[in-house]
Order: C-alpha cells, then sequence, then structure tokens
C-alpha cells in the first residue's frame, strides 16, 4: 500500500545558532539522531581544507577534500551556489544598503559589477561525507572521459566482475526503505515488494520548484538498466504512473514537464529513476549517459531482452577505468589472429 508522505514544517537551520566549537573533538558522531546532527554541526569551524578535487565552473560547484582538526579520517565537501529566489521582497535584498559592488567595465548602455549583497542572500547548498572512502573522493576528482562501448560481452567480461569487486554499500539505501533514515525527504513510499517504490528528494535539490529533482527508488535489489527485462514492465509503468500523480498533486507541475530517465552506468547500483523540471538544464543531459523512462519501457516491449543485448554506450573518468576494456579487446583480438595464422 502507497503512503504519500506530507511534508514537515520548516525550522532554523541549526548551523545558524552560535554554538562553543570544540577545536580537538575526540569523537565526531556519525548517526542522523537530531542531537548527533547538532553535534556534528559543532565540528564545522574545525574543517580544514587539504586539496580542491573540483571546480565546477559551469555548475557553480566545488568539491573539498580536508580534514576535521584533531581527526584523520577524512571529510569531503561538496558546496553548491544556491538558484536565485523569484519572490520580489527576499529579491530586493540583493540591492540593500548592505550590498557593496565593484565596477568592472562600462560599454554604451551596459554596466558589469562584481557584486556582494548581505550573507543571508549567498546560501549554499553543503554536503559532507564523513568518513570519506577514496571511492567517495575519486568520484568529484576532475575527470578525463573517455568512451565506451559496452556490448553484452563486455559487460559480463569486464564490467560485472569490476563492479561485484568495487561496488560501494547500498546500506544507506536500505535505511531510506525501511524508514530508518532521510524520512524527511521522502515523498510517497509505494511498500509492494516488486512494484513498489520510494519517492524521495534528491540530496541536490534546494525545494524550489524550478529545479525540482526527485528520485523513485525501486524495493526491488535491480542494479541498473542492464539488468531489466519484460518482467519489470509492472514495476517500472506504476513508477511512471505513480510518481507523475504524486508530482503533479503535490507540486503542480505535469508530467509534460518532467524529464524521467535512469543513468547508465549510475551513480549507485540500486536502480532509481530520476525525475526533474526541464530547469535543471544538466541532469541526464549527456547524452551517452542518459535513458529516458518512457524509451526504456518502449524498447523492453518491442524486444524483452532488449538491454541484455543491447551495445550501451557510457564514458568513465579516468584512464585506469579506461583501460581494462581496452585490454580485454586488444587481448581478444590478437587471441583470434592467433586462430587466423594456425
Amino acid at each position: 500500500m502507497a503512503e504519500s508522505e506530507s511534508p514537515k514544517a520548516q525550522t532554523d537551520s541549526p548551523i545558524r545558532k552560535k554554538q562553543k566549537v570544540e577545536t580537538t573533538p575526540d569523537k565526531i558522531p556519525r548517526n542522523d539522531s537530531t542531537d548527533d546532527v547538532d553535534e556534528f554541526l559543532k565540528q564545522v569551524p574545525n574543517f580544514q581544507v587539504e586539496k580542491v578535487l573540483r571546480n565546477d565552473i559551469m555548475n557553480k560547484r566545488i568539491a573539498l577534500q580536508g580534514l576535521f582538526k584533531g581527526q584523520t579520517e577524512t571529510v569531503l565537501v561538496v558546496m553548491e551556489k544556491k538558484i536565485f529566489p523569484e519572490e520580489p521582497e527576499i529579491l530586493q535584498g540583493f540591492f540593500d544598503s548592505n550590498t557593496r559592488s565593484k565596477k568592472n567595465y562600462r560599454n554604451d548602455v551596459y554596466r558589469g559589477y562584481d557584486w556582494f549583497p548581505a550573507s543571508e542572500c549567498n546560501g549554499l547548498n553543503v554536503t559532507i561525507t564523513y568518513p570519506a572512502t577514496k571511492k567517495h573522493l575519486e568520484k568529484w576528482c576532475a575527470p578525463r572521459y573517455y568512451l565506451i562501448e559496452e556490448t553484452p560481452e563486455l559487460f559480463e567480461q569486464v564490467t560485472l566482475p569490476r563492479r561485484l569487486a568495487a561496488s560501494l554499500s547500498l546500506q544507506w539505501v536500505d535505511n531510506i526503505l525501511n524508514g530508518t533514515a532521510e524520512l524527511d525527504r521522502v515523498i510517497y513510499n509505494d511498500k509492494d515488494n516488486d512494484t513498489g517504490f520510494v519517492l524521495v528528494k534528491d540530496l541536490k535539490w534546494d525545494d524550489q520548484i524550478q529545479t525540482l529533482y526527485l528520485l523513485a527508488i525501486t524495493r526491488q535489489r535491480i542494479p541498473s538498466i542492464r539488468e531489466l527485462n519484460a518482467t519489470h514492465l509492472p514495476l517500472l509503468k506504476n513508477i511512471k504512473e505513480n510518481a507523475c500523480k504524486i508530482i503533479e498533486e503535490r507540486y503542480h507541475v505535469p508530467r509534460s514537464e518532467l524529464k524521467i530517465f535512469f543513468h547508465y552506468q549510475p551513480s549507485f547500483y540500486h536502480l532509481h529513476v530520476h525525475f526533474t523540471s526541464f530547469g535543471v538544464e544538466n541532469a541526464g543531459a549527456i547524452i551517452e549517459k542518459g535513458h529516458l523512462l518512457t524509451t526504456v519501457i518502449n524498447n523492453i516491449e518491442m524486444v524483452p531482452d532488449y538491454y541484455q543485448k543491447a551495445v550501451l554506450l557510457f564514458r568513465v573518468p579516468k584512464l585506469s577505468a579506461y583501460q581494462p576494456y581496452e585490454d580485454y579487446l586488444e587481448e581478444k583480438k590478437s587471441v583470434n589472429l592467433s586462430r587466423e595464422s594456425v
């Protein structure tokens, strides 16, 4: 039975409260109880930047590697500029007497400035991963991309073994599905074991409708679209129908204004569908990565095992991830040449 979650009343963020800072903390809490979250925020002034992993100019986002003072475990901090509000009374804050400016140029009717509004107008979305593993950090390192054309053979011989050997823990996904974490981010909960899913706010979303970003996480443990077949059509159609219905009822965004897609390869190997508004221009925009839900359903209806037969393209962000595919193809080519010469 599905349950639509009611939104919680917003409260003041604890990060704005003045709190006593422990300069050399003995232990930093890691679970999600309210008290522990407050204690964790007390350690924010102890964060020391060690390295800039990525400075994403296009998306106004930066990823930092560092440590909490007195601790040895690595911290990953991702900061992203918030989108502008649309309420006139809030926008007025960018032009009050507290705003500082520096002139850059003037040309005809055009003038350019560096603009420094009051601090409350300069909010950031911040995600902290602690402790951060090597794989967490690698995800945010500035990439050089390599394109892979993954045949079913390459999937079986290279992708699948590497995935099984290197996959990150999915405990955090299970915590969302069983209701022990991120309850305030859950929008809808369909508890059917076969066709059920949880619709949850993506961590990147700042609750502005124009940048709506939700994830539908399946209850079935399906790693990716590569494993989808005709038996999963009821699940996929249920996600499309009911997630769209809930989004329109709750946020007044109709299906015609949504991008609904999978990523391949995904950022985590438990099947999930992205729901975004068209205001999120970059989401799923990478043509070799995005697979529209409607297209996936249609492909499977035409060919039940389509995704077991298809060549799927994806890009990997470093040579070490590309090299195993190149090595396998070179070895196969060498074997074939040897056979032909006999």
